[in-house]
């Protein structure tokens, strides 16, 4: 049966949720030994659309399936892969799928910079560690966009590999400290928020005035 074929009774079969889509996807995947196709199939299923093989590729990144990702690579080899490798690694690593972020670097996915920027925003710590590792070398911008978003997480780590511009970074979070205490009172979810800044300061405090 040809994957067209497969993808309509996909969209006609409409499953009324997500156990059942997994169990259907896991008996097709069992018929066709092909992951890409079963991937596709559950995509379909849960959206009624049919999707290309690269915007599956991005959904793949997203899900961590790295068997679907190199399978659509060794298809489409006469494609310029470049800039969408890139912009997919920024969704690998938005997503804190690290294994799918290595195994796009391993095909090319070379703009570190913005897929750490991606990281930092979703406070991925895994990647942002991973990406610094590959050798995004300006630091200092990273370190005041991670202070920009309250990425606590990313901020120590960034002080510890080797940022040093405290100054600009504090300057950000404060901006962001002054902005919440005119909000006063603040619910919940943004006293959460609020939170994550003062860490961010606390830990820049530390970084210009260490005991």
């Amino acid at each position: 049966m040809n994957t067209p074929i497969l993808l309509r009774i996909a969209e006609l079969s409409q499953p009324h949720d997500f156990g059942q889509l997994s169990g259907t996807c896991r008996t097709m995947n069992k018929l066709l030994k092909d992951p890409f196709i079963t991937f596709q199939i559950m995509c379909n299923y849960r959206t009624g659309a049919c999707y290309s093989h690269f915007e599956i590729f991005q959904k793949a990144s997203a899900a961590n399936c790295i068997d679907v990702i190199r399978i659509i690579f060794q298809r489409n080899q006469n494609f310029v892969w470049q800039d969408f490798l890139n912009k997919t690694l920024q969704t690998a690593c938005n997503h804190e799928q690290l294994e799918t972020a290595k195994e796009l670097v391993g095909m090319g996915a070379e703009d570190y910079g913005r897929a750490l920027m991606w990281a930092m925003f979703n406070d991925a710590v895994i990647c942002t560690r991973f990406m610094v590792d590959c050798g995004v070398k300006d630091l200092d911008i990273a370190l005041e966009f991670a202070s920009n978003q309250g990425s606590w997480k990313c901020v120590q780590l960034l002080i510890e590999r080797g940022a040093t511009d405290f100054d600009t970074a504090i300057q950000a979070v404060d901006s962001k400290i002054r902005d919440y205490n005119n909000q006063y009172p603040l619910e919940a979810s943004t006293m959460n928020i609020f939170k994550r800044y003062k860490h961010c300061e606390q830990i820049l405090q530390d970084a210009i005035y260490p005991e």
